[in-house]
This record gives C-alpha cells, structure tokens and sequence, in this order.
C-alpha cells in the first residue's frame, strides 16, 4: 500500500496527539499521586511529593486548590507550599482564604506562598494579615513585607495611621519594626526614623509604640539612627509620657557601649581614637549606620585600633571579633 504524503502528515499528527494525550494523562497521575502522597507518615515522602507536585506547574494548581480544604492540615499547609513555587496567579484568592486557616502552619505556609507570588493584591492581603493573633506568622509576614520592598510598607504605614483598634495598631507597628530590622531599604529607615521625630498629635499612639520598641531594634541592629532620634525626642519631644519611653528604651542598653555609641553619634572620632580597644565592638556595629559618612570614619578608626583592612565588610569585622575579642579587652 502506498503511502501519500497527505496520509504522512495525518498519521503524524495522531501520533503526536496521541503522545500529548498519554503524556497529558501520566502527569495527571502524577498529580492526584503526589497529592495522596502528602498524607504518608514518611516525611521523605512527603517532601518528594511537594518537589513533584511544584515542578508539574501550573497542572498541579487546580488539584492544590481543592488540596487547600482537606481536613487534613497536614496537607493544607504542604498544599499551600506548593502552590507557592508554581507562582500562578489562580492560587491568590484561595491561598487569602488559607490566612484565615485554623491551622498557624497552613498560614505561615500562605504567607510564603503569597510572597513568591507577589503583586499588588498580595501586599493588601498581607497587610491585613498583620492582625494574626499568632507573633510567628505576624514576624513571618513582616518579614514578607520587607523582602517586597517599598510598595508593601508604604501601604503598611497608610494602614497604621488609619487604624484606630489599640491591638492592632500594636501589632502593625511591631511589624514596621521588624522589618526596620531587616531591611537594606534607605526608605523605609527613614519613614521609621521620620515618625519617630513627628510631633503631629495625629499620630500620638503610634509614636509612643514606636519609640517603645525603638530599644530592641537598637539591640538588635546597633543602627546609630535610632540612637540620635531617641535623643533627639529627650532633647525637644513636648509630651512628657514621650519623653519617658525614649528615656526607658535608652535605659535598657546604657552601658560602656552605649557611652561610645554616643560618641560616635556626635562623631567624636578622636575620643573613639583614645578609647581604643574597648571601642572595637561599638565600631564595628556602627558600620551598620546609614550613614556614609559615619561608615567611613568608623572603618578608618578600626583599622588604626585593630591594624586589620577587612573594608567595609561587616561580616568579615563581626567573625574577626567574634575570634579575637578576648585579646579585644
């Protein structure tokens, strides 16, 4: 039997709509496999599954959405992982449903997932997020935030202004100074820093939250604009309880340090320059400042006291020390 031509491309077109239908079909198994597959005790299993269902893409969605509702939390919160690596706007709606989840680990899971999505829509969910009873999911999605950039935390200072619940209005301000802690963005330093120094009566509360928490961010961080905002407010602030708080944050970390933070506050360098190597630890924590100017004189004093050049790598001065700060005394 002769075979035309017209009758090659037909039998090779079924052959490849065949193909595509098998192939089509093995990773629908695939799929409702994996999926069962969440529910074994072996949590390598488990994890291969959520591997599998995360490189099936944009197929795995619509069976991880159902996923979302099983009774099984176990499942929903490795549902809400996946859905996250595939990055498909289908899982926005639903993984919002999933922040309400009675389960704090399937909505630590949908804040992760919501943050590898990422779009305007996911920054007002978060946001409104922020009232989680749960601190964990409350850091986790602070941390999301930050990692957003700009964007998310102008809709998250809009929001602290606009809110009038006390609780909440906590838990959002805890949450601008988490990711003031975190962040590498001038910007949002600068907002934090900028309500700290507003005496606009309008914004009282979150001022006082503000300033309270400014101590442990300053503990945290050793970032000297904290320290020169809280002095500023004990200098100049109007409000009495103001005052009081910006005093009590100070307090909490007045020591020999705090005494050289001072100094290099009011860039005193030739006193940091006597001090010598009790100033090392101050100084080096100071290369965290915002400030340019403040970086390099810190830097150039360092390597007077210390005679190492790690440049302004924070890290390398932290490990340096961290080995050599009992002949640091």
């Amino acid at each position: 039997m002769r075979i035309t031509k017209r009758n090659l491309i037909l039998l090779i077109l079924a052959l490849v709509i065949c193909l595509g239908a098998g192939y089509w079909a093995f990773s629908v198994y695939r799929v409702n496999k994996s999926i069962d597959q969440l529910r074994s005790d072996d949590w390598q299993v488990r994890e291969q599954a959520t591997e599998n269902l995360t490189n099936l893409g944009k197929l795995a969605v619509e069976p991880l959405i159902t996923a979302l509702k099983s009774n099984d939390a176990n499942i929903r919160w490795r549902a809400a992982r996946a859905l996250g690596k595939t990055k498909d706007s289908r899982a926005i709606e639903p993984l919002a449903l999933a922040l309400k989840d009675e389960d704090k680990r399937v909505r630590y899971r949908a804040v992760a997932a919501l943050e590898e999505i990422g779009n305007s829509r996911v920054i007002e969910l978060l946001v409104s997020a922020l009232k989680d009873n749960d601190v964990d999911v409350r850091e986790r999605i602070a941390r999301a935030l930050g990692n957003i950039g700009k964007p998310a935390v102008e809709l998250l200072i809009s929001t602290l202004k606009n809110e009038d619940d006390e609780q909440n209005r906590m838990k959002l301000a805890e949450a601008w100074s988490e990711i003031y802690i975190i962040t590498h963005e001038n910007y949002i330093k600068e907002q934090f820093i900028s309500m700290l120094k507003c005496e606009n009566n309008n914004y009282y509360d979150i001022r006082m939250d503000l300033v309270e928490m400014s101590g442990e961010i300053y503990r945290r961080t050793g970032d000297l604009n904290i320290i020169e905002a809280l002095d500023n407010i004990l200098s100049s602030a109007k409000d009495w309880d103001i005052r009081s708080n910006a005093l009590e944050s100070l307090k909490q970390y007045r020591t020999e340090d705090e005494r050289i933070m001072r100094l290099i506050s009011h860039r005193n360098w030739d006193e940091c320059l006597k001090i010598g190597k009790p100033a090392i630890k101050p100084l080096i924590d100071a290369l965290n400042s915002s400030d340019k100017e403040i970086r390099q004189n810190v830097y150039s004093i360092l390597v007077k006291i210390t005679g190492k050049d790690f440049g302004m790598d924070l890290y390398k001065w932290r490990m340096w020390y961290e080995q050599n700060k009992e002949r640091s005394k």
